[in-house]
């Protein structure tokens, strides 16, 4: 028997008592809300071990409450300008059998369950194609989760050959298009096949589905009126084609080259923009939280080289190269995928990674990890948009330009990180003490400008002399990253 848990309790307040702050603060103080926010999670589990197998039946509750609020000019005496109030919770059960020994096979099969709640108070400002409005959303609801799922394999050919097939469905009562779980049917067939002692060849294809979030299931706002979310959401599906090969020279170092290819369908899609739910107009604060439809596609493809070793020199080395291109297809003006791409929010092209682990004597260990990351893709903004004075007092934000979504990219972004731990053994207890340094050598990048109106000498807005009706607007630098962060700590095991 085991029992665990985590809880947190997190009170975010703006800083309004600065003096003279510099106008990209300023930005933050005019759109970001005040937060607070509570989550849990902790469950038991019994395990129970027998010739030739296992038992495992978990049971498990997890909690969040998150709670924002925003009042115009960051006054309590003026209106507020966003009120939310969310709350989801789930309880969970599941067992499963695991044989180790049927005739050569073995066998992993289970069954789970539960139950999830959602319940969310939201009202904000916007600004749509209809001009600027309140969206007023309350939403509650309960959802029956079930699954079964099953993993055969067996080694053929003297263990040459290893061969995986499982079979997973899922399934909730959510609406009528979710709750038959074989409408969510996820197979996967997965093989290995040893060449030599030091090369061996894997490939596996597979489909997984994944539910839509809560606060896309539960949106029933104003914005489009009459629609009904429960029509059109379904889970979202990926088909994954994965190859690869692996060269092991000695027992404590590896080489892995791999492949990939994933189709993506029946992602939500907002009706208000016709782009996916977690990069829309409105993914601000809570996201997915728009009247939105499961008919969008996706690819995402490219390749993975790694290098393992568990002692070079006593030194444990980890190397990881990745390539990639993450799309989404354009929708037309019915919302049918086109044949067009656009970049994803993920579609940084290049990831590199290398670590290393030392140990010196007494005790002391050192350890670094340097990445690098292509530029992230971004949206321009429409900058009439963002100067009209209805639109900008909705949101405190600038609006991006939709015509070229994605089609900027930051820049290059690397960072270096190093740790230095030592421990002191006692009887029946030990101390450790670590130093952790990130961003060592202080990188900063150029990001994307801050687009926002200039602010006068009274703290207010300063309209746009020329264009009635609009506020004169100005460009902030932004940097990304350029903060050193050093951390000490102390840590006791007894």
């Amino acid at each position: 028997m085991y029992v665990i848990g985590l809880g947190s309790f997190d009170k975010n307040r703006l800083n309004l008592s600065m003096k003279d702050p510099e106008e990209d603060r300023k930005y933050i103080l005019g759109y970001l809300p005040e937060n607070n926010q509570i989550s849990y999670v902790f469950g038991a589990g019994y395990l129970h071990s027998f010739t030739g197998g296992r038992l495992q039946v978990t049971a498990s509750r997890d909690y969040l409450k998150n709670q924002l609020c925003k009042y115009e000019n960051n006054d309590e005496a003026l209106p507020k300008t966003l009120d939310i109030d969310s709350r989801e919770g789930n309880y969970r059960v599941r067992a499963t059998v695991s044989l180790w020994d049927l005739n050569g096979f073995r066998l992993q099969a289970g069954v789970g369950g539960g139950t999830g709640s959602y319940r969310n108070e939201t009202f904000r400002q916007v600004y749509t194609a209809e001009g600027s409005q309140e969206d007023r959303s309350s939403s509650r609801f309960t959802v029956g989760r079930y699954e079964f799922f099953a993993t055969l394999s067996r080694d053929f050919f003297r263990e040459r050959l290893s061969v995986l097939a499982g079979l997973r469905a899922d399934g909730m009562t959510y609406s009528d298009l979710t709750s038959n779980p074989f409408r969510q049917l996820s197979p996967r067939v997965s093989l290995s096949y040893k060449l030599s002692r030091k090369w061996r060849l894997s490939a596996s294809v597979a489909r997984y589905h994944q539910e839509p979030s809560y606060t896309t299931m539960g949106y029933n706002g104003n914005l489009i009126p009459g629609y009904n979310q429960k029509e059109g959401l379904r889970y979202m599906t990926v088909n994954q084609y994965i190859a690869g090969v692996n060269f092991s020279p000695t027992p404590q170092s590896d080489f892995k080259l791999e492949g990939f290819y994933k189709q993506y369908s029946r992602l939500p899609v907002s009706l208000l923009d016709s782009l996916p739910v977690s990069t829309g107009d409105f993914a601000d604060y809570i996201v997915g939280d728009v009247p939105a439809k499961s008919v969008g596609k996706g690819r995402a493809y490219g390749g993975e080289f790694s290098y393992r070793n568990l002692n070079l020199y006593n030194t444990v080395v980890n190397l990881a190269y990745t390539f990639f291109v993450s799309q989404v297809n354009k929708m037309d003006g019915e919302l049918r995928p086109t044949s067009h791409y656009l970049s994803s929010s993920w579609n940084v092209g290049h990831i590199f990674n290398v670590s290393a682990i030392h140990k010196f004597g007494a005790n002391w260990t050192v350890g670094a990890k340097w990445y690098l990351s292509g530029g992230v893709p971004y949206t321009p903004y429409d900058e009439t948009l963002s100067s009209l004075t209805s639109a900008w007092d909705a949101r405190r934000r600038p609006y991006p330009d939709n015509t070229r979504y994605n089609g900027m990219k930051m820049p290059v972004y690397h960072q270096l990180d190093l740790r230095i731990d030592k421990v002191w053994y006692f009887n029946k207890w030990r101390l450790g003490f670590y130093l952790d340094i990130q961003n060592l050598y202080n990188y900063k990048a150029a990001g994307q400008e801050i687009l926002m109106p200039e602010i006068g000498a009274d703290g207010q807005y300063v309209p746009d002399p020329n264009k009635p009706g609009y506020y004169k607007m100005q460009h902030i630098a932004h940097d990304i990253g350029g903060t050193i962060l050093p951390t000490l700590g102390i840590t006791i095991e007894m």
